[in-house]
């Protein structure tokens, strides 16, 4: 594990079936980190990790507050992902506008490019994210979402 900024970056390794992903399979893990503090107490908190591998087809992803921290795998700029219930997003206005500000550069809270740029980091609440692997920020649009 390393420490940057405060935040702990984990390397994660899957090793899949060589067959051939047919349809998107998602694989969750509850993962606990412990703090030892200087004076020994330790503290720890838990958070549930998903893993979701698409197909080669464009998929649809939907997610509910508390599903924690997913990252799709083989996603597509033309996949489609439904937001229900997020205080940070309540309109589809509201989310193009902030996918918007991000792809021009703006300081906004949802979208982020990260690793390099090559992937997009998407924040929903203090607990919920999606990363997308392998899909550039500027190469989404709104019609990828949809929003209950």
């Amino acid at each position: 594990m390393n420490a940057t900024n405060g935040q702990a970056a984990v390397a994660w390794h899957f090793d899949l079936d060589p067959n051939t992903v047919t349809q998107a399979t998602t694989q969750s893990y509850q993962v606990t980190l412990a703090d030892t503090h200087a004076d020994g107490i330790s503290t720890a908190t838990s958070q549930t990790v998903s893993v979701t591998i698409g197909a080669p087809a464009n998929d649809s992803f939907i997610f509910h507050p508390g599903f924690g921290a997913d990252v799709v795998v083989n996603a597509h700029s033309t996949d489609t992902i439904e937001l229900d219930g997020f205080a940070a997003v309540l309109t589809s206005n509201t989310l193009a506008s902030l996918l918007q500000d991000a792809q021009n550069g703006q300081p906004q809270t949802m979208f982020h490019a990260v690793n390099g740029g090559h992937d997009t980091l998407i924040v929903l609440d203090s607990h919920d994210s999606i990363t997308l692997t392998n899909v550039r920020l500027a190469d989404l649009h709104a019609s990828n979402f949809i929003v209950h």
